[in-house]
């Protein structure tokens, strides 16, 4: 694995998390943003965000654990192959 590709793969797990964050915050986020961001996030984000993190945690709770783990064994097999080349 190139160190692109890595970096590539780590920074697409951080977006994730933080769009995650983001979405499932209470109280949200972007509520201490300025007042010309507010104006450009529709209200209905904040019951988007806690629909899906209620759903993440309450039905998907094993599944989210497994993606968890898949993360860590990827970072880990990450630092592996870097110092293996």
């Amino acid at each position: 694995m190139k160190p692109y590709q890595a970096f590539g793969s780590v920074i697409a797990v951080i977006f994730a998390m933080i769009l995650f964050f983001t979405l499932a915050s209470n109280p949200p986020i972007h509520v201490g943003w300025l007042r010309g961001t507010e104006d450009l996030i529709p209200q209905n984000l904040n019951l988007i965000g806690r629909a899906i993190s209620t759903y993440l945690w309450e039905n998907l709770y094993l599944a989210f654990l497994g993606l968890v783990l898949v993360v860590i064994v990827l970072a880990l097999s990450i630092v592996v192959l870097l110092r293996r080349e």
